[in-house]
């Protein structure tokens, strides 16, 4: 494993980790993953026989499952909460409008955690110091992405499928720190299995039914795994 995970929480598809190898006592680093349109049937630690998440599952069986959650069945908006701390309805003037009232999680913003954001809300709620990130509905699918962004940039044609994307953006980051002494927060939240799907090959073929999006799931897994 690239982080030594002291503490995890594993529900459905959302992880937090905590990776700490320092003092007692002395902040920790903190990796969000979160999954886009995926649902609790897809790992096989919840007891799916279609799909095959080893590494999720062994992030799960080091934490806590949970066995009842409710949730926010959209992308954005379940982003969105999870970075202000707020109710939809106090984070939107209307659907894909975001309020201009700030967010109540003030405690992860630099300089006291470097906090880079693998997503397109950057601006709203918590601050970070960097963001990668592509759009929900990627063009021309997962594979290949053309409207990816970095910091507001458009990054231009990318070669590969969504999620090892993000998850190399996310430890080349790791690596690239200039300020390896305080903490980081890092989200880590995957486009897929959201529509456009896509997977490689190896992957879909062993699936006769909905092929592109189990094999999109299994694709996050071993994304999962490049940095765990």
């Amino acid at each position: 494993m690239r982080f030594e995970a002291v503490t995890s929480f594993f529900l459905a598809s959302l992880a937090i980790i905590a990776c700490n190898k320092n003092k007692p006592g002395s902040k920790p680093n903190i990796i969000l993953i979160m999954a886009d349109d995926m649902g609790f049937e897809c790992l096989s630690c919840y007891g799916s026989l279609s799909y095959k998440t080893p590494v999720l599952d062994s992030l799960a069986s080091h934490g806590m499952l949970f066995g009842q959650c409710h949730s926010q069945p959209l992308s954005t908006p379940s982003r969105v909460k999870l970075m202000t701390g707020l109710y939809s309805y106090r984070n939107y003037d209307r659907f894909e409008h975001l309020s201009r009232t700030p967010g109540s999680d003030k405690s992860l913003k630099p300089p006291t955690c470097q906090t880079p954001n693998l997503d397109h809300l950057a601006d709203n709620g918590m601050r970070f110091t960097d963001f990668y990130c592509g759009a929900a509905v990627s063009s021309p699918s997962h594979k290949d992405s053309t409207n990816f962004f970095r910091n507001g940039e458009p990054v231009g044609q990318l070669t590969g499928y969504s999620c090892q994307l993000v998850v190399n953006e996310a430890i080349e980051w790791l690596d690239s720190r200039e300020d390896q002494k305080n903490p980081f927060y890092v989200n880590i939240w995957f486009n897929e299995p959201h529509e456009k799907v896509a997977a490689p090959e190896e992957l879909t073929s062993r699936h006769a039914y909905n092929s592109a999006y189990y094999g999109a799931i299994e694709n996050l897994d071993l994304a999962a795994g490049i940095a765990f």
